[in-house]
């Protein structure tokens, strides 16, 4: 067990090769096996083999099937690679043993089912993660955007602010904050809540893209080609759609008011 405490040691201070080491010699015998084939696993996802990960922890679920958090694991390695049908399926393991109350299943199940195509069974699960990690500032973030999508934007006001609330400096809650008041017609708040997060995270292109519609729809032209201007800077064409459409989006009478840098093709896209 010491070598086993020993390997843990490294693992959190970042001596991954020699903490990998450890756990591999630990494998062998079994009063250790089980902890040493699932902290490897873990460690082989975090230097990105994902496959020789999952070989791990699906040897640790052949000697013991009910460890919830080793489906769980599994789950998310499997959501790493966008295989979703799998990851959904490691996730409901997990909540068939009866541990529903790790902290991101609800929510990783969600994201899994979405990647199906179940969007109404995901929401539900995002309102899970909430009740069952209520600090869970990511799944706060995600439940907002879902309920905006649904055009409950009160729910979503309210999931946004939580998530702040949990994480002060959480610059993605700022900016959907920003377009869901702008979209209620709050621009004096959603221009505060667009710098906000511009202010937490410099370089966020969408921020400035959405700081340009606030500050046009509020009448100040100038101030929003800059912010159009410093999103083009950082979000090139490339990366983009077009003005127009975005625009249109946005249920502006007229983008060309807007002084867009000339040779400007790119299209401003309202994120959440």
């Amino acid at each position: 067990m010491q070598q086993l405490q020993a390997a843990v040691a490294l693992h959190n201070q970042g001596e991954l090769d020699q903490a990998e080491e450890i756990y591999r010699s630990l494998t062998s015998f079994d009063c250790t096996r089980l902890e040493a084939l699932n902290r490897l696993g873990v460690l082989l996802r975090v230097q990105g083999l994902l496959q020789d990960g999952r070989e791990c922890l699906r040897k640790s679920l052949e000697i013991d099937t009910g460890q919830a958090l080793v489906w769980y694991c599994l789950g998310n390695s499997f959501l790493q690679t966008r295989e979703y049908m799998e990851a959904a399926s490691a996730y409901k393991s997990a909540l068939e043993i009866g541990d529903a109350k790790i902290c991101g299943l609800w929510n990783n199940l969600g994201k899994a089912l979405e990647g199906c195509g179940d969007r109404d069974q995901a929401f539900k699960c995002y309102k899970n993660e909430i009740l069952v990690c209520p600090t869970n500032y990511n799944a706060s973030l995600t439940l907002a955007n879902r309920f905006k999508e649904r055009g409950q934007m009160e729910e979503a006001i309210a999931c946004y602010r939580k998530a702040i609330e949990l994480k002060p400096d959480f610059a993605d809650a700022y900016l959907g904050l920003g377009i869901v008041l702008k979209e209620e017609g709050e621009v004096e708040e959603a221009i505060a809540s667009c710098r906000k997060a511009i202010e937490l995270k410099p370089d966020f292109a969408d921020a400035y893209l959405n700081l340009g519609f606030a500050l046009k729809e509020k009448g100040e032209a100038e101030a929003a080609a800059d912010a159009f201007a410093e999103h083009y800077r950082l979000k090139p064409i490339a990366q983009s759609l077009s003005f127009a459409s975005a625009a249109a989006s946005q249920s502006l009478s007229a983008s060309s008011e807007v002084a867009v840098p000339e040779g400007a093709k790119f299209i401003p896209l309202d994120l959440s």
